[in-house]
């Protein structure tokens, strides 16, 4: 949250919080007006900024951990990449993307979409009505086991985006040696649709090119 909005929030003036963070002319030590932060403020302006509620712009920057946290563990109850993406309306090239990416961070509109969600979901069944249902999370369920993903239960919520917590759980909490034992082709499918190729569908799913196309020569001998 930006300083000079925090300031607004509080009801004081942007410089009453500037000189409290960073003093004034904190770049010229040899200015005469030049000031150290300041180490005290009034009873008054400090009960102001004390009272401020965090609120984060839409396209600020939070942490992922508990974004991602979050989506490893509705697959690991069983909701797939393809319905999670359908619920938020991304692809499941989106879901894989955010859980194996390497930035860090993530929007606070992205982080709060993802968080309504999972606590929509994280006591609820996927759907099985269909036999493509109860395939969809069976595989997704065995994708996250064999990635050693975390079930919500295994999270106190306060530890949810916290980066530095661990998981209460016997399962370890990264990715075991070894490659998954089962390939979603529905996020495959996505994937492919959208221009990625093969090598990188597998290194962003863990496994090898040719578990990939085994699975596919499969599926279309299943189909034939």
């Amino acid at each position: 949250m930006g300083w000079k909005s925090v300031a607004h929030a509080a009801g004081v003036t942007p410089s009453t919080v500037g000189h409290v963070l960073y003093g004034k002319y904190p770049h010229q030590p040899e200015h005469p007006e030049h000031r150290p932060p300041r180490k005290r403020v009034t009873r008054q302006v400090a009960e102001k900024l004390l009272a401020v509620k965090l609120n984060l712009a839409g396209g600020a920057l939070v942490h992922q951990a508990g974004t991602v946290r979050r989506l490893q563990a509705l697959i690991v109850c069983g909701w797939s990449g393809s319905e999670l993406g359908r619920r938020l309306g991304w692809t499941s090239a989106n879901i894989w993307a955010l859980i194996h990416g390497t930035r860090g961070q993530v929007t606070t509109t992205t982080a709060a979409k993802v968080r309504a969600l999972y606590d929509e979901l994280w006591d609820q069944p996927p759907p099985g009505t269909t036999r493509y249902e109860k395939q969809a999370a069976t595989r997704a369920r065995n994708l996250a086991r064999s990635w050693g993903w975390a079930p919500p239960l295994a999270w106190d919520d306060e530890d949810l985006d916290n980066p530095y917590a661990v998981p209460e759980t016997d399962t370890p909490s990264t990715r075991p040696t070894g490659r998954p034992a089962t390939v979603d082709l529905d996020d495959v499918d996505w994937l492919l649709d959208g221009g990625t190729s093969l090598d990188e569908i597998a290194a962003r799913m863990g496994v090898t090119v040719g578990l990939i196309e085994q699975a596919r020569r499969d599926r279309q001998r299943r189909a034939a």
